[in-house]
């Protein structure tokens, strides 16, 4: 794999799966510049290296089942999905907030990751506050424009994205009392809620507990 990775042809790849096959991923998985799309089910990888960073147009990172996987380094800041599933070894994850000038819009999901460690739960809390933040200030046209000129259908229909489209920031995360709940104005045990909303707005954010995810695709 390590030599594949240096193949001039390889390195135009855009879309990459590993499932059931891997034990590591070389360092030099950065020369991939092309790869937007980067998925991982089943592998019996330990950490991912820390050169993921250096990818300059992945948008998704997919890593599901990994039972053995407890590290995940810094992320690039092109990356719009993240989602890890029911890897329950996992404790570091090194999240990092986004530049002011790029849009907010993400969908990062951890279900089940029941032994992330406190310093990452606060790190990717401190990303969400970060793009929620940027996501209450209007941006203008022609920076919508060249976003979403990047979200285009060389990607299809894939549902992730057009969460990007419509202005979603979601995150899922093990549940830990009282981080989340200090942000909100409001809090309700009931199935159905309904709340007036202030003439104006420009988001709306709201979260919800739930005992246990029973599947990876979070709506």
């Amino acid at each position: 794999l390590h030599k594949l990775m240096t193949n001039s042809g390889f390195q135009s790849v855009k879309r990459l799966v590993f499932y059931r096959s891997l034990c590591e991923i070389p360092d030099n998985i950065s020369l991939l510049s092309s790869l937007k799309n980067l998925c991982l089910c089943y592998c019996a990888i330990i950490r991912l290296p820390e050169s993921i960073k250096d990818l300059p147009k992945l948008k998704v990172l997919e890593v599901g089942e990994c039972k053995k996987l407890q590290h995940i380094p810094a992320l690039p800041r092109s990356l719009q999905f993240f989602l890890v599933w029911n890897c329950q070894s996992l404790q570091t994850v090194l999240s990092s907030t986004i530049e002011s000038s790029k849009r907010p819009n993400c969908v990062f999901l951890l279900p089940n990751c029941i032994k992330l460690d406190a310093h990452s739960f606060d790190a990717i809390l401190k990303d969400a506050i970060v793009r929620i933040e940027l996501g209450s200030k209007p941006l203008p046209a022609t920076e919508l424009e060249n976003e979403d000129a990047s979200l285009e259908n060389e990607d299809g229909d894939f549902y992730y994205f057009q969460l990007a489209r419509n202005g979603k920031i979601c995150y899922c995360l093990p549940a830990r009392s009282g981080k989340v709940r200090d942000w909100f104005h409001c809090n309700f045990t009931q199935s159905l809620v309904t709340i007036e909303l202030p003439p104006n707005l420009l988001c709306f954010i709201f979260y919800m507990v739930v005992s246990q995810v029973q599947s990876c695709n979070i709506g």
